[in-house]
């Protein structure tokens, strides 16, 4: 890191494992290793614009991401002893822009990728596109006051795709900020 901006690099390495009833009375146990890397950064490309984003891809991490799907799912239905991770792949990037020291703003959008097994159901999660843009005030280091439109897409494995919008605001009162 530095004043340019920051580069971060996260892995992760697990076991997952999968229990359940294939069928009345057949029981079933399935494990895979899962495992993840994660490059994130910032890039200040002046005083009023800052770039962030980031890549993420790995096996059996898809229960990290917000609405990402299954870490584990079956890959053959007549032999659920071959439960395995699912390949995953996402992105996000965005800038922010200070209008003024009490006044800014963010804009950008992000994806999610699930490789889907031939025996999920369909409507298991494929894929996810998000955007967002906002504007934050505050006033003060222990008041925040901001509106956001959020924007968001998600399609099923067997092509169903839904749509949703939304305006949020939100206050947020720091007890623990230091007024200057």
């Amino acid at each position: 890191s530095g004043v340019w901006g920051h580069l971060q690099l996260g892995g992760i390495l697990r076991k997952i494992t999968a229990r359940g009833e294939s069928s009345p009375g057949v029981e079933f146990k399935a494990s895979d290793i899962g495992w993840g890397l994660n490059v994130t950064g910032s890039r200040k490309l002046n005083d009023a614009n800052t770039l962030r984003g980031g890549i993420v891809g790995g096996h059996g991490i898809a229960g990290y991401m917000n609405d990402g799907g299954a870490d584990m799912v079956i890959a053959n239905n007549r032999d659920p002893d071959t439960a395995t991770g699912q390949n995953t792949l996402g992105w996000s990037a965005y800038i922010e822009h200070q209008w003024r020291p009490t006044l800014s703003s963010a804009l950008g959008a992000s994806q999610f990728f699930v490789d889907n097994e031939p025996f999920e159901p369909g409507t298991s999660y494929r894929a996810g596109t998000y955007a967002s843009a906002n504007l934050l005030y505050r006033p003060n280091a222990k008041n925040l006051l901001g509106v956001e439109f959020n924007w968001g897409q998600r399609q099923d494995k067997d092509g169903i795709i839904g749509t949703a919008r939304q305006v949020q605001i939100s206050y947020r009162f720091s007890f623990n900020a230091h007024l200057p």
